[in-house]
């Protein structure tokens, strides 16, 4: 799943760059359906074939019935880690890296690491409640970029690129009108030339 995340990053970055938000909320859409089918096919496998994996690197029967008991778990984490990469690369590529590094500090090291430790080492459940630590804090973070994903406005994030960009220092007007005449969405180009040409001018005057 990294290199379909990092196909989205640079997809959905380029998306918004060049002004097309449909285009962005469409490659969200399609790369999102097509992490969780895959997802939900290794989850699959990973249950059907939770013996014959098990059995691959040895033949103690105590190992494998343990390996078996802890399949389910694999499985969940599967099915979660398809899913959160790809919701972590759309976000790199909309500009939130701020966001999501928020968001995994808070999963992993704030609600997952503490409660896989007291899981594993205060309950019966020992590797399986260390594991069950873990599961949660990638559920807390997939829930959370599923939540920020799905309340973008992505015309929004077009206009905040656009206007980024037009308050650089080396932004002239004539690049700013020249990004509102190639916004193939009108009203778009028009909110985008008044951003451009009010940063250039604020520019241009400090």
């Amino acid at each position: 799943m990294l290199g379909l995340s990092y196909a989205a990053s640079i997809r959905v970055g380029n998306e918004l760059g060049a002004g097309h938000p449909k285009v962005a909320r469409l490659s969200v859409m399609v790369v999102v359906m097509a992490s969780i089918a895959f997802s939900i096919l290794a989850t699959i496998l990973v249950m059907a074939l939770r013996y014959p994996l098990s059995t691959l690197y040895t033949s103690s029967t105590t190992v494998i019935e343990a390996v078996i008991a802890l399949m389910p778990l694999l499985a969940i984490s599967i099915f979660l880690n398809g899913i959160q990469p790809i919701l972590s690369g759309v976000a790199v590529g909309s500009g939130w890296q701020v966001i999501v590094a928020y968001v995994n500090v808070g999963a992993y090291y704030i609600i997952g690491l503490p409660i896989g430790c007291v899981l594993g080492f205060k309950t019966s459940l020992g590797a399986a409640g260390i594991w069950w630590g873990l599961i949660i804090g990638v559920a807390v973070q997939t829930v959370a970029l599923i939540v920020i994903t799905a309340r973008t406005n992505w015309d929004s994030e077009v206009l905040r690129r656009r206007s980024s960009d037009c308050v650089a220092p080396r932004q002239t007007r004539a690049a700013c009108w020249w990004s509102m005449m190639t916004t193939s969405d009108d009203r778009l180009g028009a909110l985008f030339g008044g951003h451009c040409l009010l940063g250039a001018l604020s520019g241009s005057s400090s």
